[in-house]
């Protein structure tokens, strides 16, 4: 049998919607490498065309050590040991240091309590995966992988990390926390208070993923990293986060901000200082505002305004006309929210690729925009590939007149489940 994976280096979001467009909402720069993983019990019939392999509990009869002849994968590169909790992770990292190439490693869910200080010797390494285990502590052998350019501690119980994290120079992607969708508990995550300060020290950093740690003070987050010079990429869901403080405005460099699942009210008027900003994603909180200030994000190509049967929706009644002024706009995502009508001024995003409307029901509640009626002049968005009204109230003869006077659209029109 043969899996698939991607590993995202840069970005990473997950985000569960009825459409395509609420699915991925996000064009997220990253290193990804896709690839066909072979199984244990094929990979020593030509153990030099293997490169990716993946040992977990979909396979019958797994050892619980790595067969002493391992050294003979000389090509892995890629290596994936997961969902195996008594497996014996000290032999096996022993067993990879022999391997010259390999450069990716992860071992996610496995329970892990502790990682062996064999971990050291995996110096070529540079992407390592040790989320949803069970560590409270890092060694601080895991600083001496200079070569690490990616490193996922998600849904662990950690609180700090090891005395010279920042000899980790090479790091450029740091997930601290993330959502995974099928994942609805509001405590699946670590337990940092305060971000530790060799954080700021990492020089390449560009993508820190902060999701799922309510516990920071994220003001004085929003102080620390505005020193980190080469940070582009920021993911703060699932913080129980009542507000953005207007310290997000120091972090201009920003290229992407993911803040879903929150309960944030309103965006402060210092959004309007993240110039750089190409994607901006605020699913699942309680939005009942957009300061006029969004018009300065003339960089921005995905916004997304939705909602999350699991996480709630946002509660927007209106959208102000200086959204019209975003002309690099290629994805817009207003499911879910309150709107009593759309702004004339977004038939002047020429770029809009996809435009999200949709509504849900649900669970006995039921979250649907409140027009009936599209812009008279829609048919400008020549460039319009998808149109979701899935769950809306819009009328069927706005759809049509839609369906006519944009051949090229894909209208999604699915009626409430």
């Amino acid at each position: 049998m043969h899996y698939t994976i991607a590993i995202f280096l840069l970005f990473m979001s997950i985000y569960a919607g009825p459409s395509a467009l609420a699915q991925e909402i996000l064009s997220q720069p990253s290193y990804s490498e896709t690839a066909t993983f072979s199984r244990l019990k094929d990979a020593f019939i030509d153990p030099e065309k293997v490169s990716h392999l993946q040992i977990d509990d979909q396979e019958l009869n797994i050892p619980r050590r790595l067969p002493q002849d391992f050294e003979k994968l000389q090509n892995l590169r890629v290596l994936r040991i997961a969902n195996l909790p008594n497996f014996d992770f000290q032999d096996a990292l022993q067993k990879l240091a022999n391997l010259p190439n390999l450069e990716t490693l992860i071992l996610s869910a496995n329970e892990i309590n502790n990682i062996p200080a064999e971990i050291k010797a995996l110096k070529q390494l540079k992407a390592l995966d040790l989320s949803h285990n069970r560590l409270s502590r890092l060694p601080t052998d895991i600083t001496h992988l200079a070569s690490l350019e990616s490193l996922d501690l998600s849904g662990n119980r950690l609180s700090n990390l090891p005395y010279n994290f920042d000899n980790l120079k090479n790091l450029r992607e740091l997930i601290l926390g993330k959502v995974l969708v099928e994942d609805y508990r509001a405590d699946h995550g670590n337990k940092f208070a305060v971000l530790p300060y060799d954080v700021v020290r990492l020089p390449n950093l560009e993508y820190l993923g902060l999701a799922q740690n309510p516990d920071l003070n994220f003001a004085e987050v929003f102080e620390f990293l505005s020193d980190v010079p080469r940070l582009r990429h920021l993911d703060l869901s699932k913080n129980l986060l009542r507000n953005l403080p207007e310290e997000i405005g120091k972090l201009a460099q920003l290229e992407s901000l993911i803040i879903n699942y929150n309960q944030i009210s309103e965006f402060p008027h210092a959004i309007g200082q993240l110039r750089q900003l190409q994607a901006l994603s605020a699913d699942g909180n309680r939005l009942k505002f957009i300061p006029p200030e969004i018009a300065n994000l003339r960089q921005l190509k995905k916004l997304s305004l939705g909602g999350h049967p699991f996480f709630g929706f946002n509660e927007l009644q209106t959208i102000p006309f200086e959204v019209g002024y975003l002309l690099e706009l290629r994805s817009l995502n207003l499911m879910g929210n309150r709107l009593l009508s759309l702004p004339s001024l977004i038939t002047q995003l020429g770029q809009l690729e996809e435009l999200n409307i949709s509504g849900y029901k649900g669970g006995g509640y039921r979250k649907q925009n409140q027009f009936t009626r599209l812009p008279s002049n829609l048919k400008d968005l020549k460039n319009l590939k998808v149109l979701d009204v899935s769950c809306s109230i819009i009328r069927q003869s706005e759809i049509l007149r839609v369906r006519q006077e944009l051949p090229q659209t894909e209208v999604i029109d699915y009626e409430c489940s």
